[in-house]
């Protein structure tokens, strides 16, 4: 029997662990969780509360980040980074949640 070992992913995926907020296209608070890792097209978030069953098929994603001058690096400060998503795939993984998301468009 032969194993394939081709890597299906069209981006290389790098780890990124920042906290996130999943919310739905109004703004309503879905989800509090981490990012795990980041590709060019998307995002995995592991989440940990429980997914709802009628899930939003796009979402928004904000993912607070480290501020880019001397002065924020300095004072740990943050900024927020929003996109728009698509949902790609669900994972439970045990009581927490797995969430792969493609970036449809990055928020002002």
């Amino acid at each position: 029997m032969a194993v394939n070992l081709t890597e299906k992913r069209n981006n290389t995926r790098m780890p990124a662990a920042y906290p996130a907020q999943v919310a739905d296209r109004a703004g309503k608070l879905i989800s509090h969780g981490r990012t795990t890792n980041i590709s060019e097209s998307g995002m995995l978030v592991i989440c940990n509360q429980p997914v709802r069953k009628n899930f939003p098929t796009e979402v928004t994603l904000t993912v607070m980040v480290p501020g880019t001058s001397e002065k924020d690096v300095l004072h740990n400060s943050k900024r927020a980074v929003r996109y728009l998503c698509r949902v790609a795939r669900i994972r439970k993984l045990g009581q927490l949640v797995g969430l792969g998301l493609e970036f449809v468009e990055k928020s002002p």
